[in-house]
């Protein structure tokens, strides 16, 4: 499972969610693209970058 925050947020948005959901499942928060712990793009904020950080986290992870 995969929780991702609106533009304006972070992944602490999901820090009482996750608990319950990994009794189950594999889950995963992350900052998108220039939110949190991540860094500033190169390019304009627009959903293209936030899928492509998003697939390269999945593969880094092996998910």
């Amino acid at each position: 499972m995969v929780f991702l925050h609106a533009t304006t947020g972070h992944l602490e948005a999901f820090v009482k969610n996750i608990p319950v959901h990994a009794e189950r499942y594999r889950c995963h928060a992350i900052d998108m693209l220039g939110h949190g712990y991540t860094g500033k793009p190169d390019r304009p904020g627009e959903i293209p970058a936030y899928v492509e950080h998003l697939m390269a986290y999945l593969d880094a992870v092996g998910a």
